[in-house]
């Protein structure tokens, strides 16, 4: 498995505190709120914002106790997963590159990366490892804690990590993480704080689908695909490539044609190269020649490329190299996206 590992630990927009308790359980902790998105700034110590660290969180998938939170940011997107029991609440998965928002929830857990971000009972001085080197503890069962969202009484979780970092993290009953304070090792203080709550919301996804025309020269065509929590939204980009932009007949998948896995991997610092496996009939039911073809291929790789910013795609058929009889692709190589916008 391709791992980028990108440890944010967000304690979440799910979890709540017990503000202004003595003490509390874990279990009635949770909000795990479906169609929610939570919008977070970020500034330095003296209030200079960092735009480009700003984010948005929504919980993609809920199946009892186990939730797939995705953390929407510039340029990225991260994938978290956490599951929670009568005693403990962890992070059990998380990875960077998830730009077609593939359903994470039985993702295999990663212990290197196995993080408990909360036990029961939930008082003064709890302290526990959070299975990474580090030590977390409650500091206060009821701060005032001002963000831009507005005022709220809160518990103060303070979190020593083994390579001396301090994550000072402010959580309030029924919405979840508000504050956040990230400092240590001579950095800069970091501090992330609750902007907005939207509910009843949806998460909308701008896309460019170029695909080719009667004289195989690739078309641009605007699309939007909005999505809930729950949703197939790997379905959602299927029937998309099966669009008929213009009426010639002509998509970047035929009628049957599905997804079997996708993935961003950042190969090195300035390259992601997207790793697509389609099924068969993707060849199968192609009525093509060889140039449509390959405009077809080379409108796939734009398409994914400008979407998720990646230079290449790696296309394969059912786990196998792509060779349809026109063209064929040798292991390890790539389709060089071409689209103006992702130069």
């Amino acid at each position: 498995m391709r791992k980028n590992i990108f440890i944010i630990l967000v304690l979440a927009v799910i979890i709540a505190g017990c503000s202004g308790r003595t003490e509390g359980e874990l279990a009635p902790m949770f909000t795990i709120e479906p169609n929610t998105i939570y919008f977070y700034q970020v500034t330095d110590e003296n209030g200079n914002h960092f735009d480009q660290l700003d984010h948005q969180i929504f919980n993609a998938n809920i199946d009892g106790s186990r939730y797939h939170q995705i953390i929407i940011q510039t340029g990225t997107i991260t994938d978290s997963v956490f599951d929670f029991g009568d005693n403990h609440a962890n992070l059990i998965y998380q990875e960077v590159g998830n730009f077609f928002f593939v359903n994470k929830l039985n993702a295999e857990s990663d212990t290197d990366i196995q993080i408990q971000v909360l036990q029961n009972p939930i008082r003064l001085n709890q302290t526990w490892d959070d299975g990474f080197g580090g030590v977390s503890t409650i500091t206060n069962m009821s701060v005032e804690v001002e963000v831009p969202f507005g005022t709220f009484n809160a518990i103060e979780v303070t979190s020593d990590s083994a390579h001396g970092f301090r994550t000072v993290d402010y959580i309030v009953e029924g919405l979840g993480l508000v504050k956040r304070i990230q400092s240590g090792n001579n950095t800069t203080t970091i501090i992330t704080s609750l902007v907005y709550v939207q509910e009843d919301a949806d998460i909308g996804v701008p896309i460019t689908v170029f695909v080719p025309d009667v004289d195989n020269n690739l078309i641009p065509h605007e699309r939007m695909i909005r999505f809930n929590t729950n949703d197939d939204v790997v379905g959602m980009f299927e029937e998309l490539f099966r669009e008929d932009f213009d009426g010639y007949g002509t998509s970047l998948f035929t009628q049957n044609t599905r997804i079997n896995s996708v993935e961003v991997v950042m190969e090195d610092l300035d390259n992601r190269v997207t790793f697509l496996d389609l099924s068969s009939e993707f060849i199968t039911e192609m009525n093509a020649g060889a140039g449509l073809e390959m405009a077809i291929l080379q409108g796939l790789a734009d398409t994914i490329g400008f979407y998720s910013n990646t230079l290449e795609l790696m296309l394969t058929i059912d786990g196998q190299n792509y060779s349809s009889g026109h063209i064929e692709l040798g292991y390890g190589e790539t389709i060089r996206v071409s689209s103006p916008q992702a130069d």
